[in-house]
């Protein structure tokens, strides 16, 4: 899957590893916190869900102020 709307610069390499990870790694566990776990594979479902998300909303731009933690960088 790949990931909705135009991203530019630095965001579109992050992106791309994320990708790469995913298909070469996908249960390579790409965050921890605790005891819970995030595979590469779901990192980038989870990234490619939110993202089509946001551009089928019509969202340009997005700012994000988040706590630290996997239900955090997953949060819905």
């Amino acid at each position: 899957p790949g990931v909705a709307g135009p991203a530019g610069g630095m965001t579109s390499a992050v992106l791309a590893a994320l990708r790469r990870h995913a298909d070469e790694t996908p249960e390579r566990i790409a965050l921890t916190d605790g005891e819970a776990r995030l595979s590469y594979a779901t990192l980038c479902e989870e990234v490619t869900r939110v993202s089509e998300a946001l551009a089928a909303s019509g969202a340009t731009r997005v700012g994000i102020a988040l706590g630290d933690g996997l239900a955090w960088v997953v949060a819905d």
